[in-house]
């Protein structure tokens, strides 16, 4: 969600960290997935 992201490098290392399919992924700061 772009309300929850804080600089590129932490968005790019966390992606990096897991991968998830387009439509099970969930936003890695509030943990909600994609459909929220």
């Amino acid at each position: 969600h772009p309300g929850c992201i804080w600089s590129r490098e932490e968005v790019t290392q966390e992606a990096k960290a897991r991968w998830q399919c387009e439509r099970c992924k969930s936003c890695t700061v509030c943990c909600e997935t994609s459909d929220a």
